[in-house]
């Protein structure tokens, strides 16, 4: 675990869902399924995530994404 982690806030659902562009219930639905690609927290009730972990599974998705356009190019 990288030591900065400790010092990064926690964000919600509502954030995560703002910052992917997805629905909560996309969000939630993947948690349903043991789905979620990134890690997610229980804080008591609420669902918590360093947003850190989520920004960097999109940039992987936009990564494996360009390289899969880049390939059917060819």
């Amino acid at each position: 675990m990288n030591p900065a982690n400790n010092l990064e806030p926690f964000v919600g659902l509502t954030d995560v869902a703002d910052f992917l562009g997805l629905s909560i219930k996309t969000l939630r639905k993947w948690r349903e399924h043991g789905a979620m690609p990134f890690q997610c927290y229980n804080l008591g009730r609420r669902l918590a995530f360093r947003l850190s972990e989520v920004s960097a599974w999109a940039e992987k998705q936009a990564f494996s994404s360009a390289a899969a356009a880049r390939a059917r190019q060819c």
